[in-house]
């Protein structure tokens, strides 16, 4: 369950995954609320190639 601006979507466990991460998102959802989850996501997350983890 995702609450945005007050309204409460459901959302799979794939949806919920491509939401974080995917550039595009694959979701059933309102174009309204992708909209508004576009700000928010995907997650940032650090590109790692080429570092060393000692």
């Amino acid at each position: 369950m995702l609450t945005v601006n007050g309204t409460a979507v459901q959302l799979s466990d794939k949806e919920l995954i491509s939401l974080f991460f995917d550039t595009q998102p694959q979701l059933e959802l309102p174009v309204a609320i992708r909209e508004q989850l576009k700000e928010l996501f995907p997650v940032p997350l650090p590109y790692a190639s080429g570092l060393n983890f000692v």
